[in-house]
């Protein structure tokens, strides 16, 4: 496996180095939007660029927290985009909290932690609100679930449990058809002619293709096998399996999907605990995807996408990510003995 960590490694670097050329010295980018900071501050901070990652992340606690425990733009919003505002509320802060954990900035990572758990975790259910405002919403999502557990599993481990458990019983919810990813107050999945209003809430088995939103599986897979580290409890690990196993029904068209980025970490996260060669296989189909779609520069052009969709939101929500899901694949194929 060498050779791939030595390729994913310079993948992820070469993406860093893009971030680079816009960071500025006071920790500032060329957008004041929130959806173009929340993503670099990891990656930074992973490729050994310390000093700029601590930079932003204190530049970006001062542009976008909120007394309250939020992150949010001035105007209220999760950044530019759709995704944050309707969707997924919580994923800035997790994505931001994550890099002030790996920073060893337990200061912001504790007000982060705060907010999320006050603001969006709803202890009847055991789940992550999918929107906190304008009003406290009472659905709740996937991948909401799956990035707190990640981000609270050294926090608070006994509400990260919570979340792994909600993520079981959403693996119940579904039918030969559609997977579900969003459930509502008291428990009951969304119906398909409420998700036909919000396109991000579910996955159609029936016809698979690039436009379906894989990270329903991969992101779960992820969360539940680290807390199955964690707790040595077979269920989350089993758990994370079945998500895996999910997307692998899907078939061809889900290893050649924007969203499976995903899914190409927990590939590697199950290669290393279990040696499996289904997990090593969908790994390396999914790294020459996303290598394939890299530019010399460091960006990405998705196989769908055209030059003028590369706004510079886009570019942040790209580059950024890939950047750490080449660093993190690299460091669980390096964990795998061969």
């Amino acid at each position: 496996m060498e050779k791939y960590i030595k390729i994913l490694e310079e993948r992820a670097r070469l993406s860093v180095n893009w971030i680079l050329h816009d960071l500025r010295a006071d920790g500032s980018l060329p957008v004041d939007d929130l959806g173009c900071y929340y993503k670099p501050i990891f990656p930074l901070r992973s490729a050994g660029y310390t000093a700029e990652a601590s930079t932003l992340l204190r530049h970006t606690m001062r542009m976008f927290y909120r007394e309250d425990g939020d992150l949010r733009d001035a105007d209220g919003r999760k950044g530019s985009g759709t995704y944050a505002n309707n969707c997924c509320q919580v994923y800035p802060n997790g994505w931001v909290a994550l890099g002030a954990m790996l920073l060893g900035q337990f200061d912001i990572y504790k007000m982060l932690c705060d907010g999320i758990i006050n603001l969006y975790f709803d202890e009847e259910i055991g789940a992550i609100r999918t929107m906190c405002y304008p009003e406290k919403s009472e659905e709740y999502d996937v991948v909401s679930a799956a990035l707190c557990a990640e981000v609270l599993a050294l926090y608070d481990l006994p509400r990260a449990e919570r979340l792994c458990r909600f993520l079981l019983k959403m693996l119940d919810q579904h039918d030969e058809t559609y997977f579900f990813s969003v459930a509502v107050k008291p428990f009951a999945v969304k119906a398909v002619a409420d998700q036909k209003k919000n396109p991000y809430g579910w996955v159609d088995y029936s016809q698979p293709g690039p436009g379906q939103y894989y990270y329903y599986f991969g992101m779960p897979s992820v969360a539940l096998a680290q807390i199955y580290e964690l707790t040595g409890k077979a269920e989350y690990l089993e758990g994370s399996k079945a998500y895996f196993d999910r997307f692998l029904s899907c078939g061809s068209a889900a290893l050649r999907a924007p969203g499976s980025g995903k899914s190409f970490w927990a590939s590697s996260v199950l290669y290393r605990l279990t040696g499996e060669e289904k997990y090593k296989e969908a790994c390396l189909s999914l790294m020459d995807y996303f290598c394939k779609a890299q530019r010399g520069d460091g960006s990405f052009l998705m196989p769908h996408m055209i030059e003028a969709d590369l706004t510079p939101k886009q570019n942040y929500n790209l580059i950024p990510e890939y950047a750490r899901w080449f660093f993190e694949v690299a460091a669980e194929l390096s964990g795998r003995p061969e």
